[in-house]
């Protein structure tokens, strides 16, 4: 049998830190948002980015700048895609560790809280009023421990020492 007191602790100690990996698991979530939101920004980008090489095309046709600057512009633009679509990998990446943070962190709050309610079940049922009696809200000697030895040494010269006569207190005498 486990000691109520000891149970009611330990529920409580996995209550608090119940509550702080619940803060970290609203963490993981708006991280895995964030980095989903980033990736689709990153791709749209790096589409729109891409839609240049069509405009570079047709002033290439129309002949307003020379093939060599064309082509420097293009390899710009394909630096520019490349980036971007890099950067879109990397903000998946991400959005994937924060997924699987947020299910570790699920998972041990889960493990948390079954916990919790096995500590809770440990602890007895308190006695409605009218069931208690003097004796389960007092003290009993049995329940005291034993004295120290200092204290049963005081005990005794205490016993042994001589009694002294309290004196009188004076009256307060006028001035």
């Amino acid at each position: 049998m486990s000691n109520p007191a000891k149970s009611e602790i330990k529920a409580a100690a996995a209550q608090e830190i119940g509550i702080r990996i619940d803060d970290l698991l609203d963490e993981a979530t708006r991280e895995l948002y964030q980095a989903g939101g980033a990736q689709t920004a990153f791709v749209e980008s790096a589409k729109a980015v891409a839609k240049l090489f069509e405009h570079v095309n047709k002033d290439l046709d129309l002949e307003l700048y020379p093939l060599d600057v064309g082509a420097k512009i293009k390899l710009y633009i394909t630096r520019a895609v490349t980036l971007l679509e890099n950067l879109g990998h990397q903000s998946n990446n991400l959005q994937i560790a924060a997924h699987g943070r947020k299910q570790a962190l699920s998972k041990v709050i889960t493990t948390i809280k079954t916990y919790q309610d096995s500590e809770k079940n440990k602890i007895p049922a308190p006695l409605p009023v009218e069931e208690l009696t003097v004796k389960d809200s007092l003290i009993t000697v049995e329940d005291r421990p034993k004295p120290t030895i200092k204290e049963r040494r005081l005990a005794e010269e205490r016993e042994l020492a001589p009694v002294v006569p309290l004196k009188k207190p004076r009256k307060a005498t006028k001035k």
